[in-house]
């Protein structure tokens, strides 16, 4: 973990220790919660088998398998709030790898970094899911990018 500060950004980051719960034979999903700077953040992600290993004492409750049956799209949940329409493209092979934190003086900026994983060299690279959050936990704004490289540090704060 990393974390920073200075009179206006103060700055945390997580690395993602990924472990995937099995669906079925095909699919699993990656379910990530974090608290930084007072916000609850809950990440459900449905992937396709990857190369990470499984979670041996997270289970699934027929609920959460009924939300991810029909998207492939991700379930962000801020301070108890779904947050909709996030869309992200046909990237089977998914991989959340970092959650970073920015906090200014009005709001507080949490970007996802997740690695859209190919076997081939073509496909590599990173998507970020980046929310703006008001003093009350309420999502403000929202952008979804993509990178072909992992951002650097310094990006962040740039995002918003």
């Amino acid at each position: 973990m990393i974390i920073a500060q200075n009179n206006t950004f103060n700055f945390i980051q997580k690395e993602i220790e990924s472990c995937r719960i099995p669906i079925n034979d095909s699919s699993s999903i990656y379910h990530i919660h974090e608290n930084l700077y007072n916000n609850e953040i809950n990440l459900i992600l449905k992937t396709e088998n990857t190369i990470t290993s499984e979670c041996n004492k997270k289970s699934l409750t027929k609920k959460l398998i009924e939300k991810l049956k029909f998207s492939q799209n991700p379930i962000v949940e801020i301070n108890n709030h779904d947050v909709k329409n996030i869309t992200i493209g046909d990237s089977a092979n998914l991989i959340p790898t970092k959650i970073v934190a920015s906090k200014r003086l009005n709001y507080t900026s949490i970007i996802i970094e997740i690695n859209s994983f190919s076997y081939s060299t073509v496909g590599n690279g990173y998507i970020y899911l980046c929310f703006k959050v008001d003093q009350k936990g309420k999502v403000i704004e929202k952008k979804i990018f993509e990178s072909k490289l992992s951002l650097r540090t310094n990006k962040y704060k740039k995002i918003f």
